[in-house]
């Protein structure tokens, strides 16, 4: 009976190192896809953010989001690519949207090869209800070729569709199709510096121009140190500059719910919604 007990002991013991060294994931997804000449291209950023890379490749991404905010580990499991490495992907990670014509907006992280061999994987804390995109692509310029990724984490994962493309091309701000489809307003920044805002037909996705703020106006407000200022309103539509700096467009949707978007600057290089990040 000793002995049976001291056997019981060290199995736990070891159950329990098993438990503190090797995380238990509550959810685990994967898929699948297919780099194509087909697919669009982008000047793949660097793994810092800090620039991009002067490499043209092909991409594709997908949209998810979790429940449970934590740590989530995105991986390549495998990738078959040509010309170049023949396993040497490459992820970039989004918050909200993604541009191939500016792929450092919303740029969260990136990776080159953190897994097995060249496959990437990161390693990130995600927030609970935020729409994340995780771009698959390679490091050699224009290689084509098949991919596996598996997302693992604490809480629940829900893709989205497998998305090639999904940004508006008519250089607004507010340029997801995924979040902003159904937008009441369309916001522009002007090369002069202006801030344009359109009304978007729920019927048609026809605009029409609701009011221009000034770059006059714009520098005569400055940057508010007490509370945010208004720099233009007409209904239900205002623009504010915010004590942060930023600029914030405030509109009802059709369905009568608030609708929000927050900028960096003019021209912009992050935008994103409030009411994703609270």
């Amino acid at each position: 009976m000793r002995r049976l007990f001291s056997v019981m002991v060290v199995v736990g013991l070891l159950l329990l190192a098993l438990l503190m060294f090797n995380p238990v994931y509550a959810a685990t997804v994967t898929y699948s896809g297919t780099l194509a000449v087909t697919d669009p291209t982008f000047n793949r950023p660097l793994e810092d953010g800090s620039g991009l890379s002067g490499t043209t490749t092909y991409f594709n991404f997908q949209a998810f989001y979790v429940d449970t905010s934590g740590l989530y580990t995105m991986t390549m499991t495998s990738g078959t690519f040509a010309p170049g490495t023949a396993d040497d992907g490459f992820f970039v990670l989004y918050i909200d949207s993604m541009d191939a014509s500016t792929p450092l907006l919303n740029f969260f992280n990136a990776d080159d090869a953190g897994g097995a061999g060249n496959l990437p994987q990161l390693v990130e804390y995600l927030d609970a209800g935020v729409t994340y995109l995780l771009v698959s692509t390679t490091f050699d310029p224009l290689a084509v070729g098949s991919y596996s990724v598996q997302i693992t984490g604490p809480g629940n994962i829900t893709l989205g569709a497998t998305l090639r493309l999904n940004t508006f091309s008519d250089g607004r701000i507010n340029n997801s199709v995924i979040l902003d489809g159904g937008a009441p307003v369309a916001v522009y920044c002007r090369p002069d510096g202006a801030i344009d805002v359109w009304f978007i037909s729920p019927s048609s996705s026809r605009g029409t121009f609701i009011f221009r703020v000034t770059p006059q106006r714009i520098a005569e407000i400055g940057v508010p140190e007490e509370r945010n200022a208004t720099l233009r309103f007409l209904g239900s539509v205002s623009v504010s500059r915010l004590t942060t700096g930023e600029f914030q467009v405030n509109a009802i949707n059709f369905d009568g719910t608030p609708y929000a978007v927050v900028w960096d600057a003019c021209p912009a290089t992050e935008y994103y919604h409030p009411s994703r990040r609270q």
